[in-house]
């Protein structure tokens, strides 16, 4: 029988991460040396002069908003689709969230619709950038000076991306990128922050320091650690048998409170044995815990590093992969459209089905053969069923293909060829 092929492959190496923290136990580094040398080596790799790290994605969403003196009424654009958390953030602080609809056929905000909404009295915009899947950057930049509007760029689906041969945060006043699990560069939790000014950021690092204490809790820490070490446990014995995606079923559903395989409609929170991993995150929906360092830790940061070690190589198998894809699926039509001039590190592959019927079907045909393709585990944020009627026309017709490092020529092919079979089926004229 074939191995199961997961959505996603995880980063942490469960040797290292024992290694990580023994070393850290026994005291062999200057306090805050790891953390320097993640922000130094992540703003390299990147492109940038510096960085600045905080403890969670959502936190340094908050500190962005506080470090640039928007106040309780602000209108402040978001993409539809982002996790709930960020819409939380927003509306912790008094601010008022509007909509940018994605362009028709794509997975990024329209730029005509963005400048409509940004003539309101619009103080920000959130952009965020779904599946590593870009558009006209340099436009939206461009509306949002017009109108001096602080433009923050969610990419942490989009390390190493590129427009116009320019890093993606050069089009943003402050972009963050998540270190936790399941993203390009892996660090048990936590975020970076890079800007296209210095002194931006230099105002940032200034705001987190006034604004959280300068001390690190370290139960959250090692709950975090013992949750993912479960999950790499689990991940790494897919190898043995197809019986493992069952109990990866559980430790998610346990661990993360949701069970990541099911259907939107049946994927509702369940209440755990481990639900108090999660206590920290939880904690994020109704207010922003000011008991939180104002940066990372050197435990998650040594983790961080390891991962970033590893991106270059992560980035060229996706795109090595995506290469793959294209040619066997852009025939078909089945592409979201990508703006010229955008370089994908392709954080995953879309596709995008004609109606949601079709994706759920397609999604079905491939977890029956052991490939777990998924939905864009993001969220659309507007509560209003009328509210960005394209962001949810797209997102229910999106599905992802696995896309990972993890992923040798034979699985890619296998994948490629599963896929076709489900699509030229001549029982399901309607995937075609």
């Amino acid at each position: 029988m074939s191995r199961p092929l997961c959505a996603t492959s995880h980063p942490l190496r469960i040797g290292e991460s024992l290694s990580d923290l023994l070393r850290l136990l026994r005291g062999d580094h200057r306090r805050d040396s790891q953390v320097d040398a993640l922000e130094h080596r992540f703003a390299k790799a990147l492109g940038a002069a510096s960085a600045v790290s905080a403890p969670m994605a959502r936190m340094a969403l908050d500190l962005i908003l506080g470090s640039n003196a928007l106040r309780p009424g602000d209108k402040i654009l978001l993409s539809p689709a982002n996790i709930p958390e960020m819409r939380a953030i927003v509306e912790l602080r008094g601010l008022v969230p509007v909509y940018a609809d994605f362009t028709p056929g794509s997975i990024f905000p329209d730029p005509v619709r963005v400048r409509d909404l940004a003539a309101s009295g619009v103080r920000a915009f959130l952009l965020t950038i779904v599946a590593g899947q870009g558009g006209d950057l340099a436009e939206i930049r461009r509306i949002c000076d017009q109108h001096g509007i602080l433009l923050i760029l969610d990419a942490t689906q989009a390390v190493g991306g590129r427009f116009q041969g320019r890093p993606l945060h050069q089009f943003a006043h402050f972009s963050f990128f998540s270190t936790c699990e399941f993203k390009w560069v892996h660090g048990y939790r936590g975020a970076l922050v890079l800007s296209d000014s210095e002194e931006r950021l230099a105002s940032l690092r200034t705001h987190a320091r006034r604004s959280h204490p300068d001390f690190q809790r370290t139960g959250p820490l090692l709950r975090k650690w013992f949750s993912d070490s479960l999950i790499c446990l689990v991940l790494l014995s897919l190898r043995k048998g197809s019986w493992i995606p069952l109990l990866t079923r559980f430790l998610r559903a346990a661990v993360f409170t949701q069970d990541p395989l099911a259907p939107p409609e049946r994927s509702g929170v369940r209440v755990g044995p481990f639900r108090f991993l999660q206590s920290d995150f939880e904690r994020m929906k109704t207010a922003v815990p000011q008991d939180m360092r104002f940066r990372l830790s050197d435990f998650e940061a040594i983790a961080a590093l390891r991962s970033l070690r590893r991106l270059g190589q992560r980035i060229t198998r996706h795109q090595e992969i995506a290469r793959r894809y294209d040619a066997a699926f852009g025939p078909m039509r089945l592409l979201p459209a990508r703006p010229s001039g955008f370089e994908s590190t392709f954080w995953r592959y879309p596709l995008l089905f004609k109606d949601p019927r079709a994706g759920d079907r397609f999604l079905e045909g491939m977890r029956d053969r052991g490939i777990f393709v998924e939905r864009s585990g993001l969220s659309l944020l507007p509560e209003d069923a009328g509210s960005a009627p394209e962001a949810r026309s797209v997102m229910a017709r999106t599905i992802l293909l696995p896309c990972h490092e993890g992923l040798s020529d034979a699985d890619c092919e296998r994948v490629v060829q599963s896929a076709l079979s489900i699509l030229v089926d001549p029982a399901r004229p309607e995937l075609k």
